[in-house]
């Protein structure tokens, strides 16, 4: 479990809704020749509910309440060519 830096709903933003999440990540390389590798990667970020309470102060004030259920996928390739 990675924990958030977020401590609760009052902090917590619509921009980045960050919530503890845990992590499941995997990778596979593929050498085509003495020079040149192929990399792909794929992440699946599973964070909890995440309340949110947030306001805003200022000339207008403006509140927002609700919660997220926020998943993230991450897919890499990465091509590295050795001299």
């Amino acid at each position: 479990m990675d924990q958030s830096a977020v401590p609760d709903a009052q902090h917590r933003t619509p921009r980045i809704p960050d919530a503890d999440r845990v992590w499941f990540a995997a990778g596979a390389s593929w050498k085509l020749d003495a020079y040149n590798t192929i990399d792909f990667g794929y992440a699946y970020l599973r964070m909890k509910d995440a309340k949110i309470n947030h306001s805003t102060e200022g000339q207008v004030n403006h509140q927002l309440q609700g919660e997220f259920s926020p998943k993230v996928d991450i897919i890499s390739v990465q091509w590295v060519r050795a001299l």
